[in-house]
């Protein structure tokens, strides 16, 4: 054996099984090699779908996810291949019987190694050394490994990815109104009194979670794209972003539906999983959020009632706190310094949430205003 192309062909096998080690086998790394195809597979498919028609563009990117699947498996099998390639190729030959018509080329070592990992037979070459054998019989083992941990690594993926529409498309469905996820929350107040909360706030933190761990464990998942908004990701985090703002900040302090033992846990949740999708996936989200407004202005403005503050932030308070005050039967008049504690508290959550949602749609190429207003109609 050449001791150089043997160094480089280990090399080259070592760094592909530890790839499929990692994102198959160990319970808390995702592989180096794949996230990376991904990310920049996802930037081509943008890039060059940049110049067609939105739906064209929309479609074709659809297959972009699909289609890292495919390059996945095959950067695995290739690196085996390859690596076994290096291996063999200085032995051609001589630890390796060749055919004259066939010759001694890197080529001919790619096909004897392909032919090995197939386990296809050899045809015009075959071993002839017992180290040659033996290594043919590794890496045959070692293919016939990695097209095993390929199915487990896809069964998998798609059963988070299944979960993940099964949770869009529920929240799709809880919604009297499509985009608005304060909707979500109306039937379950009855004569202003909340009913059944802590069972679907229970569910919304246990698939967020999972969804969040599976996007983590399996990066791949990010990049699959429906042609419908409210099967997206951004749909989700708008929704349960949108619940959690109603009840945690949409309703004076001491409500019956505030003190739900499950919102806390909620937030927090929502709050973790905000953090972990703007470090693994998209970065520069705003967190920290705009100033308050001044209590003497926010008092002035919660008189006008419905008249509009000039401050678009303010407004959609004013709203929500209209909003789910309707929805309580809560009568009695805004208390100004409480409903200014919770404007202070909402305002930097309310940015950092619509700023991860307006991420995520510009990453993925979704039309944030067909999200929030008529997502059941917005192909892509």
């Amino acid at each position: 054996m050449d001791p150089l192309w043997t160094l480089l062909g280990v090399t080259v096998i070592v760094v592909g099984l530890v790839d499929v080690f990692l994102a198959v086998l160990h319970h808390d790394a995702v592989g180096f090699l794949t996230p990376t195809l991904y990310r920049w597979t996802w930037i081509g498919a943008r890039v060059t779908t940049k110049p067609l028609p939105s739906r064209l563009a929309g479609t074709v990117r659809a297959l972009a996810a699909p289609g890292m699947v495919v390059l996945t498996i095959a950067v695995w099998l290739g690196t085996q291949i390859l690596g076994f390639a290096l291996v063999y190729y200085p032995a051609l030959g001589s630890g390796i019987s060749v055919q004259p018509d066939v010759g001694s080329s890197l080529p001919a070592a790619l096909a004897f190694s392909a032919s090995a990992l197939a386990s296809l037979g050899f045809g015009d070459m075959s071993p002839r050394s017992v180290t040659y054998h033996a290594l043919t019989a590794v890496e045959t083992l070692v293919g016939l490994g990695i097209i095993t941990l390929s199915i487990s690594y896809i069964l998998s993926l798609y059963q988070v990815l299944r979960d993940q529409n099964a949770l869009a498309a529920a929240l799709h469905h809880q919604a009297e109104e499509g985009g608005d996820p304060r909707s979500i929350l109306a039937p379950h107040f009855v004569d202003g009194r909340p009913e059944g909360l802590s069972t679907h706030l229970r569910e919304f933190h246990r698939s967020l979670v999972d969804q969040a761990e599976g996007m983590r464990r399996y990066p791949i998942v990010y990049f699959f794209k429906s042609r419908r908004a409210y099967r997206s990701i951004p749909y989700i985090f708008h929704m349960i972003g949108g619940v959690i703002a109603a009840l945690r900040w949409g309703l004076p302090v001491g409500s019956p539906a505030t003190k739900d033992p499950w919102l806390p846990s909620l937030l927090t949740g929502y709050r973790s999983v905000m953090r972990e999708v703007q470090d693994h996936f998209v970065h520069g989200v705003e967190q920290a959020g705009p100033e308050p407004l001044p209590y003497d202005r926010f008092r002035a403005a919660l008189t006008q009632e419905e008249a509009p503050s000039g401050d678009e932030r303010l407004d959609e308070f004013f709203d929500l706190d209209r909003f789910m005050r309707c929805l309580a039967h809560h009568e009695r008049a805004t208390d100004p310094e409480e409903a200014y504690e919770r404007y202070c508290e909402w305002l930097p959550f309310a940015v950092e949430s619509a700023g991860l949602v307006s991420a995520l749609a510009a990453d993925l190429g979704i039309d944030i205003g067909r999200l929030t207003a008529e997502p059941e109609g917005a192909a892509f």
